[in-house]
C-alpha cells in the first residue's frame, strides 16, 4: 500500500497513513476473524481521489463492525484497542457495512 500510494502521487503522510491503516486493520482480519479450517478471505482495494485516498477491505469473516465497536470499549484503558483508534484517527471518515455476510470497510484518508 505506501509503496502504492508513493508511485501513484501520495505524499509521505497520506502514503504512510494509508499504509498503517491497512496493516492494522488487515491484521486485526487475519488475527481475529480467520479461524482454522475456515474458508475465509481478504480483497484490499486503493484508490486515489481528487479529495485524497479511499481503501476498501472486504472479508467474509463474522460481521465485526469498527466504526461502532469503540463505543463499547473501556475509556479508562487508553492501550485498549489502540490499533483501530489510530486508524480512527488517521481517516477523514470510516464506514462499515455488512451485507450478503461479507464485511465492507471503506477508509478515506
Amino acid at each position: 500500500v505506501l509503496r502504492f500510494c508513493q508511485e501513484h502521487g501520495g505524499d509521505r503522510k497520506q502514503s504512510i497513513s494509508m499504509s498503517l491503516a491497512a496493516e492494522e486493520i488487515c491484521m486485526n482480519i487475519l488475527r481475529y476473524g480467520f479461524r482454522a479450517g475456515g474458508d475465509y478471505s481478504m480483497d484490499v482495494k486503493v484508490m486515489k481521489t481528487e479529495t485524497g485516498w479511499k481503501m476498501r477491505i472486504r472479508d467474509n469473516c463474522d460481521a465485526f463492525d469498527p466504526v461502532h465497536y469503540l463505543e463499547n470499549y473501556n475509556p479508562a484503558d487508553e492501550a485498549a484497542h489502540i490499533g483501530i483508534k489510530m486508524v480512527n484517527s488517521l481517516a477523514k471518515s470510516i464506514s462499515y457495512t455488512y451485507t450478503l455476510k461479507i464485511n465492507n470497510l471503506l477508509i478515506e484518508i
